[in-house]
């Protein structure tokens, strides 16, 4: 399926990644936005075990 770019920008104009290395404070960082800023934090590595046990 073709997506123009413009559509896929819009659709994530408001989508921030945190990242870094290990233990650079990429999950610190974001309970603070979420705490302070009402934004939603999605923690990848919260779901990554049942996307390895759905792909097995």
């Amino acid at each position: 399926m073709y997506m123009a770019n413009n559509v896929v920008a819009h659709a994530l104009r408001n989508v921030y990644w945190i990242v870094g290395g290990p233990c650079a404070g990429k999950t610190t960082a974001a309970q603070y936005l979420q705490e302070h800023c009402g934004m939603i934090h999605y923690n990848a590595d919260e779901t990554v075990t049942e996307y390895v046990e759905r792909s097995t």
